[in-house]
């Protein structure tokens, strides 16, 4: 029997003058370290996929954007529902856009919604409870009523409930006054030498989700 005498080599001697080469020898996982391979596997996994899913969710768009809207526009949600406004009806709502709150006065008439200022541009008081007036010509209106078909051509105004000034939703600009009561007649005294200025108006439209959006920008 031969016996072949193997040289120790340091494994860290590289380029050793002796020329013998070590190998290292594979030892099979336990069963700890296969445990603890599946878990970061699964965690790196969960990882990966929220991060797609967040990443498709950007790219898609978390707000539908309105029929005929160009890219540049912004649109801000005011209303989850339509069923939040009655037609004919008037509502203040507000959302944030650019970390700031922004307020305006909701109107629906015939289907159709209109966005304004959330003040009365003579008295400045809120319109919070101002009334959807349909305009007759001659600076006259008349009231909503409820039950009768609203025609969306016609020419419709908010009025103030405050010193009854009446403004356009369509186009901002002063209507008229509304008959006054007691109240009203003693505020257009203390604001008559004011004139009135036109309110706002902003696009607003309703997403086939049934969310109704305003135009902010």
């Amino acid at each position: 029997m031969v016996v072949v005498l193997v040289p120790l080599v340091d494994a860290f001697a590289l380029g050793s003058s002796a020329g013998w080469h070590t190998h290292a020898v594979a030892r099979p996982a336990t069963r700890s370290t296969r445990s603890l391979t599946t878990m970061m596997m699964a965690k790196k996994n969960r990882r990966e996929r929220r991060y797609a899913e967040a990443k498709n969710k950007k790219s898609s768009g978390s707000k539908q954007q309105p029929s005929g809207a160009t890219s540049n526009a912004k649109w801000l949600q005011v209303l989850d529902s339509t069923s939040e406004l009655e037609p004919g009806s008037v509502k203040v709502v507000s959302g944030k856009y650019k970390g700031e709150d922004r307020v305006f006065t909701l109107a629906a008439y015939g289907g159709t919604y209109y966005a304004v200022s959330e003040a009365c541009g003579r008295c400045k008081f809120p319109l919070i409870n101002g009334k959807v007036k349909l305009l007759t010509g001659g600076g006259k209106a008349e009231d909503v009523k409820p039950g009768v078909e609203q025609d969306p051509e016609a020419e419709i105004a908010i009025a103030c409930p405050l010193c009854g000034a009446m403004f356009n939703l369509r186009t901002g600009e002063i209507a008229g006054e509304q008959p006054k009561g007691l109240a009203q007649v003693l505020v257009s005294k203390v604001v008559s030498q004011t004139p009135a200025e036109s309110i706002t108006t902003h696009q607003a439209q309703v997403l086939s989700t049934g969310a109704v959006v305003v135009r902010v920008d």
